[in-house]
């Protein structure tokens, strides 16, 4: 994890960061760090073991594609709340299980 974090930190103006495949079980670790990031509009965090995202993820002003699929995430639904305080988003990529999860995206 503090590979990861000083890898970040050693671009801070970077506007796309991958964070993908990284066993990530938490995204909290990273987020005071995300946060200093002006310029990230891409977030890629596919393949980790994210449970749940931090609950208020409006720091990160300027994102507007999120990659969350093969996560470990119970539900779309359970994602939702924190999707929603980022005002910029326009792109996600997540795994719906179903018809319902689909159409709340």
């Amino acid at each position: 994890m503090d590979d990861v974090v000083r890898r970040l930190e050693g671009n801070l103006t970077a506007n796309k960061v991958s964070l993908a495949l990284e066993a990530l079980e938490s995204l909290d670790p990273f987020m005071p760090t995300l946060e200093r990031m002006p310029n990230l509009i891409d977030l890629d965090l596919h393949g980790n073991k994210l449970t749940k995202l931090p609950k208020d993820m409006s720091s990160l002003r300027k994102l507007r594609s999120l990659n969350l699929r093969h996560n470990n995430f119970p539900s779309v639904q359970s994602v939702l709340p924190s999707l929603t305080t980022l005002a910029a988003l326009r792109s996600l990529h997540v795994d719906s299980v179903t018809d319902d999860e689909e159409e709340a995206i």
